[in-house]
């Protein structure tokens, strides 16, 4: 009798939602093409498997990816997928199961296999009986995800805390032989899934929320009875009046839902923008679709759809329009506290960045700072006003504009300012004895949510700026969404960058290796601060320790490595060349060894230009892991490496020496007048190593384009100006080329080719394979000689039969 009523009600309920069933589809494939359907195995009765029928809520290359049990903001799901599985629509395709026999309507959830492979003997008995789509445990852990921690991994929470409690009640429904349990569990279903859908408790634990709640239902009743009034001229027929009143309760019922159910008070009215206005337009809008059904089930007269429209159209004019005013009042009172700022701030470029950075000083007076007004050199913004602030003129005219408008503090906002021009504005704030301050490169060329909008000191970086890359990082995140991502010398400059940008690339998982303690404690300080929901672990490791690493590689299985440990002072390297040999080549060789073991998907080398002709010991040992690491050509994980020079203030580099030297009243030592190193930002420099490692195929050696070298006394003369330090007040020493340097780096072999990549950054470093077996065996030699610390002519030579371009230093 109960299979017969359920086949009957499956039949009628799937001929009934055929047309919304196909609306669902449509917006499914809208948003992430691929099938509308997602079919997973699943458990049934006594065991037997069989394929469970949902809509898919998540992005159709994504679905298989990562955990089998979805998390709080999984970013695989769709905004729609996000709909459906609140509203719970995303199971109405179950009732194919229910026809099929291998469901109930009423009854446990099944569950995969693997989760189910770790019931009890006990909690096998919840597989006597099909599973349903609804149950106790669906009605009681509907919102799981909300349940798990952001900062546990999402399956194995679940299979810990979670499912052992589905099972209790699954197991007590299993038990329960009183009558009529289906239905009060059915009826249970319904009536949480309401609850849930109008959120009564989130709009009355405010009154603020209450008010406005309030405030919006008047404005519905004041748009439908004006437009009756248009409609008939002012003289409402009794007859139409009689309509009116009857559909009040109609009215107000569902313009309410739908008020609440799209979010109209989630949001502060001060801080009204685009998506609150599109969300009162979808509010309106459903609700003034739904509206004439009513009167059509209930058989009650209707008024003439020409009133509906103009409704439609008063009520988004009259709600977002009540919101406007309220935000211009705020904002008006905001600007009457204008006295009461401590600094008027002067922003150099009216770019989008700009613009972001003025809106939040407006509405936030608890910053303290008060835009006066944007400089910028385009002819075209003259005279233009952003957020009400004036585009007071150009660069040239500062010093006129920060006496006019008493300005404390400047902003540079850099988009297509020239090194020049950013110099000339530090100069001219310097003289003038006011701050000035810079938003990052960075943060310009990418999203928001990606690197959120800040300011800081200017750096040495920013006076050397070059034209920005372009950041695909839609692409990064789609490629490293839900990875387990492992960095070696996570602690270092480069590491530390690489670890931030991983977090907000959404990995899985991020393991931190490196073996200075001191410098992974502070990195697991910085990054607990900022990404809470992040799964990392912080390892203290040696790369060379095999057996350490092994145990990490084993107990992690990592997706993705970045090899980032090396040593890199080349004259200290010099004095002892077995330590750079152990540390560069056999650590590089433990990590990439452990990578195929443990079968990674890809691994990617840190390399460096000093690895071109290398003149240093430490160039040559970062060429030789270049080599070993091309020698797994037809391995199944990708071995990739990423070549490129020197970082602005990175760990130990010249610019923070020369800061030292400077704060100490000199003397700044530098090697030779004529010497030039190559930059870049370190931001960009790990945004272009993210995006060359996800294009690369196995053996493929990346050059960053790292612009034009720079001079270092140009280097030392622009720190002083930031340091607002006379260059003749500090003295120059020129020291000499030290042990291992080069007058000038290089990028490429002058024999070999550079091939053009998909960003102008990123070139390809095309050269010959050595062969495998005679490159192995002589780092095998080179190994054995470093570890028993042998001869420095000894090694040198081994070094030498390994890179032929390899030039040993020595005194000129």
């Amino acid at each position: 009798m109960k299979r017969l009523a359920e086949i009957c009600f499956s039949i009628s309920a799937l001929a009934i939602l055929m047309p919304f069933f196909l609306l669902i589809a449509v917006l499914v494939r809208i948003e992430s093409p691929g099938p509308a359907f997602y079919r997973q195995k699943r458990v049934g009765k006594n065991g037997v498997l069989f394929t469970l029928f949902k809509f898919r809520s998540m992005f159709n290359d994504l679905g298989e990816v990562g955990r089998s049990v979805t998390a709080k903001n999984d970013p695989r799901v769709t905004r729609v997928g996000r709909f459906l599985r609140q509203t719970k629509i995303d199971e109405f395709p179950q009732l194919l199961n229910v026809l099929k026999g291998d469901m109930s309507l009423i009854g446990p959830r099944p569950e995969l296999p693997e989760f189910v492979a770790r019931y009890s003997q006990e909690e096998k008995e919840i597989l006597a009986v099909k599973p349903g789509i609804i149950g106790l445990s669906q009605i009681y852990y509907r919102n799981e995800t909300e349940k798990i921690p952001v900062n546990e991994d999402a399956t194995s929470y679940y299979c810990e805390k979670i499912l052992p409690e589905k099972l209790k009640l699954d197991l007590g429904y299993v038990r329960d032989k009183t009558p009529l349990k289906d239905v009060r569990i059915l009826l249970s279903g319904f009536s949480f899934l309401f609850r849930d859908l109008i959120k009564l408790n989130y709009i009355f634990e405010s009154r603020r929320r209450a008010f406005f709640l309030f405030h919006d239902i008047l404005v519905a009743l004041l748009s439908c009875y004006c437009s009756f009034l248009l409609r008939f001229e002012g003289q409402i027929p009794d007859s139409e009046v009689s309509a009116f009143i009857a559909m009040l309760p109609f009215l107000i019922s569902l313009r309410s839902f739908c008020f609440v159910y799209f979010g109209l008070y989630q949001t502060l009215w001060q801080y009204l923008g685009v998506a609150e206005l599109f969300s009162i337009i979808k509010a309106v809008t459903v609700s003034s679709i739904l509206l004439p059904l009513i009167p059509f089930l209930f058989q009650l007269s209707f008024p003439p759809r020409s009133i509906l429209i103009m409704d439609w159209f008063m009520l988004i004019v009259l709600l977002g329009g009540s919101r406007v005013v309220f935000k211009s009042i705020t904002v008006r009172l905001r600007y009457a506290q204008r006295q009461k700022r401590k600094k008027n701030v002067l922003l150099i470029g009216a770019n989008d960045a700009s613009e972001r950075l003025a809106r939040e000083f407006i509405r936030r007076p608890d910053f303290g700072c008060y835009p006066v007004g944007f400089l910028d050199e385009d002819p075209f913004k003259q005279g233009i006003r952003v957020h009400g602030i004036k585009v007071l003129g150009r660069i040239s005219q500062l010093a006129k504009v920060v006496q006019l408008k008493k300005v404390s503090e400047i902003i540079i906002a850099p988009t297509e300012l020239t090194r020049e021009k950013v110099r000339d504005v530090v100069a001219k704030a310097k003289t003038l004895n006011i701050r000035v301050q810079i938003i990052p490169p960075a943060t310009m060329i990418l999203a928001p949510q990606f690197m959120p909008l800040k300011i800081r000191e200017v750096e040495i970086s920013d006076m050397f700026r070059r034209e920005l890359a372009k950041i695909d990082f839609g692409r990064i995140r789609h490629f490293f969404n839900g990875k387990k991502v492992l960095v070696t010398g996570a602690a270092g400059s480069i590491g530390s960058e690489l670890s931030k940008m991983l977090c907000r690339s959404q990995a899985q998982q991020l393991i931190l290796v490196d073996q200075d303690e001191t410098a992974l404690f502070e990195l697991e300080r910085e990054l607990r601060k900022e990404f809470l929901d992040i799964d990392i672990r912080y390892c203290l490791s040696d790369i060379a320790n095999e057996q350490g690493m092994s145990k990490l590689f084993s107990q992690y299985l990592p997706n993705v490595i970045y090899h980032a440990a090396a040593y890199k002072h080349v004259p200290l390297m010099e004095s002892n060349p077995s330590e750079a040999i152990l540390n560069n080549v056999l650590g590089t060789k433990c990590v990439a060894n452990l990578a195929l073991r443990y079968q990674a998907e890809r691994f990617v080398l840190i390399s460096t230009d000093k690895a071109i002709n290398p003149r240093s010991i430490m160039g040559a040992t970062k060429r030789i892991a270049e080599l070993y690491i091309q020698n797994f050509q037809e391995a199944s994980t990708s071995f990739l490496t990423v070549r490129f020079g020197n970082v602005f203030n990175s760990q130990g580099s010249v610019v923070p020496l020369i800061k030292r030297q400077i704060e100490e009243g000199g003397p700044i030592t530098i090697t030779d007048p004529n010497a030039e190193r190559y930059f870049m930002e370190l931001s960009e420099a790990v945004f272009l190593i993210m995006e060359a490692s996800i294009a690369g195929t196995n053996g493929t050696i990346f050059v960053l384009d790292m612009g034009e070298p720079i001079k270092i006394v140009n280097l030392v003369h622009d720190v002083m100006l930031l340091m607002g330090v006379y260059p003749s007040s500090v003295p120059i020493v020129y020291t000499g080329l030290r042990p291992g340097e080069k007058l000038k780096e290089e990028i490429y072999f002058s024999k070999d080719q550079a091939l053009p990549t998909f960003n102008d950054k990123i070139k390809i470093w095309k050269s010959g394979q050595d062969n495998p077996d005679r490159v192995n065996g002589k780092i095998e030699e080179l190994l054995c000689l470093a570890n028993k610390n042998s001869p420095r002519e000894l090694i040198i030579d081994k070094i030498r039969e390994i890179v032929p371009e390899y030039v040993p230093w020595s005194p000129a």
